[in-house]
């Protein structure tokens, strides 16, 4: 190669390394500090590599200049990535795409009303819904007597004050139903409890109330033994998200529950055969004995003989022995 061929390609070689290096940077700033290395290792191979070809082509001078041009470039980016990982020390949501620099935790208070520690904001929205709760009243009112085994069907109404005696009709037909006031949102829930029956359904059902601000729960209530079992009702007001604003339980209402006909025939029936087996126990005990004697006769008249007979040897021989005249 001639020297002006290689006075040309020195000049180009350091454009060409520098064209590399700043592709790495412009790679760098697109990726976080991890590939910033990747980057500039890159680059140094790329300029290895002319350093190489020149090597070949125009000898020792020739690589020399290019080597100390590649070294200055990567010395450059290294700078440049060392700050930028600093950077990212310093701020670690700054390279993830899409991430908020400013997160913080979400506040949280005290919120009475509601009994529990809720965002500010979501207190002041259970405030308000609070403010806005209707008056009402609600009527509970069960069969006082029930047979075991049988469902009765059991209703819960709640609805306006000033509809109370329809709402006393709705709860049942008992005329003793138990009223209370209590408040009515836009979400309501009811629940009916009683260890001695199979209730269902037996679990809390949630109703939204409409505009009337009238609704009924139903259950079907089967008593499992017999005796007098309390029953009892609570209804929830619910807040638009499900969290409980106030409970209103019921008085507890008591049930004589009691067996039917059938039943009670059944149970008479198994009374008269119990006896009866117990009678024919004892009759059979003397029977076993009466059928013994019948069939060992000969042996019990052996055996009183016996006992008779060493009875009067016992007091012949003692009379003997009193009647006898001392030894002289």
């Amino acid at each position: 190669m001639d020297s002006r061929s290689l006075t040309t390609t020195i000049a180009i070689a350091p454009m060409l390394v520098l064209t590399a290096c700043s592709g790495a940077v412009d790679k760098t700033e697109r990726e976080d500090a991890v590939t910033v290395s990747e980057s500039v290792e890159d680059s140094i191979d790329i300029g290895e590599a002319v350093v190489e070809a020149m090597d070949e082509a125009s000898g020792e001078a020739a690589a020399d200049a290019l080597d100390d041009a590649a070294e200055a470039a990567a010395d450059a980016v290294a700078e440049d990535g060392t700050g930028d990982g600093e950077a990212a020390e310093e701020d670690p949501t700054r390279y993830v795409t899409g991430q908020s620099a400013d997160v913080s935790p979400v506040k949280t208070i005290w919120c009475s009303d509601v009994r529990k520690r809720v965002p500010a904001g979501l207190c002041q929205d259970y405030r308000d819904q609070i403010a806005d709760l209707d008056q009402g009243m609600a009527a509970f009112d069960p069969p006082r007597d029930m047979v075991k085994g049988q469902a009765s069907e059991v209703r819960l109404a709640i609805g306006p004050e000033e509809e109370a005696t329809r709402i006393k009709s709705l709860a049942g037909d008992q005329g003793k139903a138990v009223t209370a006031s209590i408040e009515i949102g836009a979400k309501m829930r009811a629940r009916l409890t009683g260890r001695a029956f199979d209730i269902d359904p037996d679990i809390p059902v949630d109703l939204e109330m409409g505009r009337s601000r009238r609704k009924v729960w139903t259950w079907d209530v089967t008593p499992k033994r017999q005796g007098t079992h309390p029953l009892s009702a609570e209804i929830t007001v619910l807040a638009t998200d499900g969290t409980i604003l106030n409970r209103y339980p019921s008085d507890l209402i008591r049930v004589k529950v009691t067996i039917s006909q059938g039943e009670a025939r059944e149970i008479a029936r198994a009374e008269r055969a119990r006896k009866r087996a117990e009678a024919e126990k004892e009759v059979s005990f003397w029977t076993r004995m009466a059928k013994l004697l019948l069939e060992f006769w000969w042996a019990v008249l052996a055996l009183l003989g016996g006992m008779i007979g060493g009875y009067f040897y016992l007091r012949d021989k003692l009379r003997n022995e009193e009647a006898m005249p001392p030894p002289p």
